[in-house]
């Protein structure tokens, strides 16, 4: 088949934008292993100016002359958006189907009546809500159960449209043969005895966590003062080209500040996919305690394929991965709780929880699924269905 993939965030030849983005490039890069003809649209960066190839068949062509960043990815010039109607238009006109990553194409009357699969990696930004509610599919995937009953429980039942068949495919996450060796990002220092490195591999938005983050900095600098709390935190890929992104740095430096805890932050780069293994087997445990409505975790269960405990809080899908070896779950905001569970996962065995990524979350029958989902035959559209509970 010819598979014409559409993704409103950017995609890179040597990073990822955010954990949805790794799936895209998982899951093109199986495509074209099969034997399909691969051309994905995305937004056009700096950074990817160009395009790419993901491997054999799988072209990355940057031509959405979109924003690039969030929110409000289409708040652009009239021109511009005229830019990515052509090429929508043309895509679609060489492809035998369509597969929208993380659905926020609007312009569905320009896929010519193209069969269309979609996943959505999120239910919480306005464009993947418009899209849920508004606009059509013949299959819709999504990451978890939690994500399907969100859809459910409100597409569904509100009658907007008929919904389509909603299928789970958990996301797959590669454990290496051994632990990664612990390498510090560039511009941070190496460990000496007495460091507990905590590493919050976010973007410091309030809603991922990071005013919990330094919070729990400072409690668990009062409950072992004579050791040296580090908290590392990334600088979104976004840094430099969105004014949120960099607010967002500039608010966690003023809170940290606040807080008495500046001397234990340390900012690092953005990093390649390939590199956060090292990343995690540096540090001690990741944070994962915000309250953003996550749809999966794809963080948490890195963390703990590179044998490093990850601390959770208990909202959206991370409530799913309860009970996976290596990850301690705690109630969002409760600062004491945390440190409690920070304390008990650096006294952890990290090699116990493996054997139960590699069952429950393999990413071989994750990009199997895919495929299948995409090429396969589709589901008859069935007018006035709606999900039940």
């Amino acid at each position: 088949m010819r598979i014409l993939a559409v993704s409103i965030a950017p995609l890179f030849p040597d990073s990822v934008h955010g954990g949805s983005q790794r799936i895209l490039t998982e899951v093109a890069r199986a495509l074209g292993e099969a034997g399909h003809e691969v051309r994905v649209l995305c937004s056009r960066r700096p950074e990817n100016e160009g395009g790419f190839h993901l491997g054999r068949r799988v072209r990355v062509e940057p031509s959405l002359l979109l924003r690039g960043t969030f929110p409000s990815p289409y708040e652009v010039a009239p021109h511009r958006l005229a830019a990515v109607a052509a090429a929508l238009r043309g895509g679609a006109e060489w492809a035998d189907r369509v597969y929208l990553h993380a659905d926020a194409v609007f312009m569905r009357h320009l896929l010519g009546g193209r069969p269309v699969v979609r996943s959505f990696h999120d239910f919480l930004y306005e464009e993947a809500l418009v899209s849920a509610f508004s606009l059509p599919a013949a299959l819709t995937i999504v990451p978890s159960e939690y994500l399907k009953r969100c859809i459910e429980a409100s597409v569904g039942q509100t009658g907007a449209r008929p919904l389509e068949p909603v299928r789970v495919i958990p996301n797959g996450v590669d454990v290496p043969a051994r632990r990664p060796r612990a390498r510090p990002p560039k511009g941070v220092a190496p460990r000496v005895p007495g460091d507990i490195v905590l590493v919050h591999p976010h973007r410091p938005d309030v809603r991922k966590g990071i005013a919990a983050s330094l919070a729990l900095v400072r409690e668990l600098s009062r409950r072992r003062p004579a050791a040296r709390v580090r908290l590392l935190v990334a600088k979104h890929v976004d840094e430099g080209v969105s004014e949120e992104a960099s607010g967002h740095h500039a608010l966690a430096m003023v809170m940290a500040q606040k807080l008495g805890v500046s001397r234990s932050i340390e900012l690092f780069d953005w990093m390649p996919q390939a590199r956060m293994p090292s990343l995690y087997a540096f540090a001690d445990a990741t944070l994962c305690i915000g309250n953003f409505i996550e749809a999966f975790g794809l963080v948490p269960l890195e963390s703990v394929a590179a044998g490093t405990p990850a601390v959770c809080a208990r909202v959206g899908a991370l409530r799913e991965l309860e009970g996976v070896p290596g990850l301690s779950f705690v109630p969002h905001g409760d600062i004491p709780a945390a440190a409690d569970a920070l304390e008990g996962a650096l006294a952890q065995d990290r090699a116990q929880a493996q054997g139960a990524l590699r069952e429950k979350f393999d990413p071989e029958r994750m990009k199997a699924a895919y495929v299948e989902a995409i090429t396969g035959r589709l589901p008859r559209p069935r007018p006035g269905r709606r999900a039940t509970r």
